[in-house]
């Protein structure tokens, strides 16, 4: 207990300790040294002002008292001249009045005073007057001179005058005296000085007032925040731990020290934080954490131990780590162990240790060693964590491993993005792939593509909502065989029932399939023909009908019956027949399409059933084809057998909602087609038949249009869009017939396809493009490229290199003046053999275009293939790109691909100006359309063009 001396003197000296740190602060030392650096500015301010005052008022008095002397000395050697003696002395009188003019006379060459400022000093010896005496005949220049006295207090002028006249008793010819003039400094110097003390007095004000200004900015930017900066820094001292502001924050110095500080103490308090959440993590941890020196003695263990091992923390501490040794591990293990920890490394690996209880179980060990701050190990930290459920959930799992890894079926498991992560022998050996080619992948690549969408939809929703699914399913191998398999699926659910992974068993059930579908082929197939008979016809006709109710199309059923068949079976016999209907059965077979069934419904009657047109339109064309794969003569067993047959078509659901109805109409028909002489179809419906005769009737036109030379071909410029000049021509054919006037490609070329006449059309639109266009360069116009178009049938043909330089070569035409358009189902039909002639063609010189790109079917791994030039994009992409995002997407990307592949794009059908902006924006090379012409005949392109040339 301290006395009220000693409470004194701790007073005192706290007072004391206080007034020195007030005195010292910067509160108190910023305005000292204001005052100070105040104090100083102004007095050499004033310093200053003082002696500019001074060198000023001495300037102007000199450069004014030199002024007046020279005038006056002149107004006296005026008088003198004359004589005029009172004159000299008025001017003098006149100079008396100023009290700053200490003297003013005129002495002559002997020193005496002929006139003055002070009447006394008139007829005296000059030198005689002190400041005459002090200050004249000093060695002044012979023509005078205004100086300051030694002291700067007088302003002295001593000029000669000159004596210039002979007359009078007193002066001689050629005498000079002297002026003397002395000016008081003083006055002058006292106002200057007063003026400038006044000035003083206000800056000095001034100063004061923006010195006390920045003293208090200085007080609330500096020492105002410095001293809450301390303040709080004192305040953390008494309360460590706890979280202190400043207060101090802004972008200076003091404000970012400040900030620095708060994040300082944001830091410790976290840090003393996390210190405080790590100790609680390391006491409450799952994992048995054990500290030891570096001889192993253990210095801490934490509550999980005691739990985990059965040992108490006070049985444990001071003890060795073989404490929990059960004897099973190898010595090596620990020998590996030391030699890792020893040389200061991490240690990790799994030892079967012993509780207090004798029980054992398996420890994951991860020691890791703790550094001094010369690096030197000091201790150990263990983290053991047991492992025995995992141990023996492995000894399960390598179980259940190889039970998978020896089962005959297949075994996919999927996690819930089913995603494959798992897959046994069994499934390699199915699919042959590897497990890598399939990991992480969707089972979908397995699908052959022949189950529709449908099939899967209804497969997950039932997984979906019942956790599993069985069934037959067709997947394909890596090698793309295609197999039947028979599937199950379930769901592998966790702990709070959510779907975690899906599981999948399957076997290849393809050989019993085969042996079933066998069995059904028989029943469903003729056995003369191998076609399918009436029973799978009536099937697959209710399947077409519906499909085609659900997708408003359309179906033909045609019925066929061979003319005059029961003569040639009761002339050459029923073998001959046999074999005759197979032949024929061969032939329509090959003459439909892959969609179309193909049936023979008995005797020598056949049904074809084309399901999904979309129009009946088509239909005339493929009864056409029919009839000609038909017709014609059959050689069997050396005999030449003449065949015809008549087709009878009706069509749903015009004439029919079912499949019986729609049979009886074909045959009625049928039988209508015999009644029209054989060798020909009817529709049920006489429309339908009108037509199909119209079409027969342009056929038969189409044979006699190039002999009677009605074929013609207009041009449509094809344009640079960056230059904006004409670069090529596509020639498009036309048919003037006489009778039915100009005919449109879209109504006469597929006949002409179907019917083989566009081969010798082709020839003629071959060689007519090339002459024009070489045509067209004689009459001086500059090359450009004639590009015609090549159909897929003119595409198989096997002499069509040489029917290429042929027209070349009558027209005289370079190779590099011809571009051929073609199709991507003219490559794709017989893929390897259009690349090499497409190769034959480009070593011609002639130039390649993919037509139409993006309306086929498109083969990217094909075209990278083809020796091509230029992809031209179809004009029902770039009609509908500015209403359309997708085909303007479309149009983006055939453009980028293109570049990327190093082929020009080119867009057709480009009608407006804001479809050119769009194409120029994507990038587009070339540009053909009405916008800038359509096909014109070749003597209106030529004005064309060279209307274009002189723009």
């Amino acid at each position: 207990m301290s006395t009220p001396r000693q409470g004194r003197e701790t007073g005192i000296s706290a007072a004391g300790v206080s007034f020195r740190q007030h005195l010292f602060s910067l509160r108190a030392q910023l305005p000292l040294m204001l005052l100070l650096l105040t104090t100083v500015i102004l007095g050499y301010m004033y310093r200053v002002a003082l002696r500019h005052d001074r060198l000023e008022t001495e300037g102007d008095m000199l450069r004014g008292q030199a002024a007046s002397a020279i005038a006056l000395q002149s107004d006296l050697e005026y008088f003198l001249r004359r004589m005029d003696m009172p004159h000299i002395q008025v001017k003098f009188s006149e100079l008396s009045p100023h009290a700053n003019i200490r003297a003013a006379l005129l002495a002559d060459e002997h020193g005496k005073v002929l006139a003055a400022s002070e009447m006394s000093w008139v007829g005296r010896e000059a030198t005689s007057i002190a400041l005459y005496a002090g200050y004249a005949g000093k060695g002044e220049p012979p023509d005078g001179q205004t100086r300051l006295s030694s002291d700067h207090r007088l302003v002295v002028s001593v000029y000669p005058v000159l004596f210039d006249s002979t007359e009078g008793a007193i002066l001689e010819s050629r005498r000079t005296g002297t002026l003397f003039w002395a000016t008081d400094t003083s006055s002058m110097l006292d106002e200057r000085y007063a003026r400038t003390d006044r000035w003083m007095l206000q800056i000095s004000s001034m100063v004061g007032m923006v010195a006390l200004l920045f003293w208090l900015i200085l007080h609330l930017v500096v020492s105002r925040r410095v001293g809450k900066l301390l303040q709080a820094m004192e305040r953390a001292e008494q309360h460590w731990g706890k979280m202190i502001h400043s207060g101090v924050s802004g972008h200076d110095e003091i404000g970012r020290l400040g900030m620095s500080f708060d994040s300082m103490m944001h830091a410790l308090v976290q840090s003393s934080a996390q210190v405080r959440e790590l100790s609680q993590a390391v006491e409450q941890s799952a994992s048995s954490i054990i500290i030891t020196n570096r001889d192993g003695l253990i210095e801490y263990v934490n509550p999980a131990f005691t739990v985990t091992t059965g040992y108490a923390r006070e049985e444990a501490i001071g003890k060795k780590t073989s404490l929990l040794q059960s004897g099973f591990t190898p010595g090596e293990v620990y020998q590996g162990m030391w030699e890792t920890l020893r040389a200061g490394a991490v240690w990790r690996g799994e030892i079967q240790n012993q509780r207090k209880d004798g029980s054992l179980y398996w420890d994951s060990i991860i020691i890791t060693p703790v550094r001094d701050e010369e690096g030197e190990v000091t201790h150990f930290v263990a983290v053991q964590e047991d492992v025995t459920a995992r141990k023996e959930a492995d000894v399960q799992l390598q179980l259940f491993l190889r039970v998978v890894s020896h089962a005959n079926e297949a075994i996919t498991i999927t996690d819930v993005d089913r995603n494959i992560v798992f897959v046994n022998p069994a499934f390699l050996a199915i699919t042959g792939y590897s497990a890598e080619e399939v990991m992480g992948k969707n089972p979908r690549v397995l699908h052959s593509g022949l189950m529709d969408e449908v099939f899967y939809e209804e497969m997950w929703s039932n997984i979906n909502e019942t956790g599993k699914w069985q069934g037959e399913i067709i997947d394909r191998r890596k090698n793309g065989e295609s197999y039947v398999a028979w599937l199950s699926i379930s769901t592998i659910n966790d702990e709070s029932g959510e779907v975690s992974y899906y599981i999948a068993l399957f076997s290849d059930i393809s050989a019993r399939k085969a042996a079933e579908e066998r069995i059904i082929h028989v029943a469903q197939h003729d056995f003369l023909t191998g076609l399918p008979n009436r029973m799978l016809l009536q099937d697959r006709l209710e399947q077409a009908i519906r499909h085609a109710e659900r997708e408003k199309l359309k179906v033909a059923v045609l019925f066929f019956d061979l003319d005059r068949f029961k003569s040639i079976n009761d002339t050459l016999g029923h073998l001959i027949g046999d074999k005759l209907l197979r032949e024929v059965a061969a032939r329509i077979s090959g003459a439909s399409r892959a969609s179309d069934t193909v049936c023979r419904q008995g005797g020598d009657e056949f049904v074809i059933v084309l399901p999904e047109l979309v129009s009946a339109d088509d239909v005339p064309s493929i009864a056409i084809k029919l009839l000609r794969a038909v017709a014609g003569s059959y050689s069997i067993e050396e005999l030449e057998v003449e065949v015809t047959t008549s087709i009878g078509i009706s069509l749903y659901p015009e004439d029919g909602a079912d499949g019986d109805t729609l049979l009886k109409h074909a045959d009625t028909a049928m039988y209508h087609a015999k009644e029209c002489g054989r060798n020909n179809f009817q529709f049920f419906t006489r429309n339908m038949t009108t037509r199909a005769m119209e079409r027969s009737a342009t056929e038969m036109k189409l044979h006699h249009a190039l002999e009677r030379n009605e074929f013609l071909l207009h041009y449509q410029p094809q344009v640079d869009r960056a230059s904006g000049d004409i670069i090529g021509v596509e020639a498009l054919l036309r048919w003037n017939n006489p009778g039915a006037g100009m005919i449109m490609p879209g109504q006469f070329i597929p006949i002409a396809e179907e019917s083989g006449m566009i081969v010798p059309i082709g020839e003629w639109v071959l060689r007519e493009a090339c002459r024009q266009n070489m045509a067209w360069r004689k009459l001086g116009l500059p090359p450009i490229t004639v590009a015609v178009n090549l159909s897929a049938v003119q595409f198989r043909q096997k002499n069509l290199g040489e029917v290429i330089l042929n027209a070349l070569y009558e027209s005289g035409l370079p190779p590099s003046g011809l571009e051929l358009e073609i199709t991507e189902s003219a490559v794709i039909r017989d893929s390897e053999a259009a690349i090499l002639l497409l190769y034959e063609l480009k070593d011609l010189g002639v130039k390649l275009a993919m037509d139409d790109f993006g309306t086929g079917y498109s083969s990217l791994g094909y075209l990278k293939l083809l020796p091509i030039d230029k992809l031209k994009i179809d004009q029902s992409f770039v009609r509908d790109m500015m209403e359309d995002q997708a085909d303007a997407a479309l149009v983006s990307t055939i453009i980028n691909m293109a570049r990327n592949l190093n082929l020009k794009p080119m867009a057709e059908g480009v009608e407006t100006s804001a479809q050119l902006d769009m194409l120029a924006q994507y990038g587009c090379d070339e540009i053909q359309g009405y916008y800038f012409s359509k096909p014109v005949p070749p003597d209106e392109f030529v004005a064309f063009f060279r209307r274009h040339l002189g723009r």
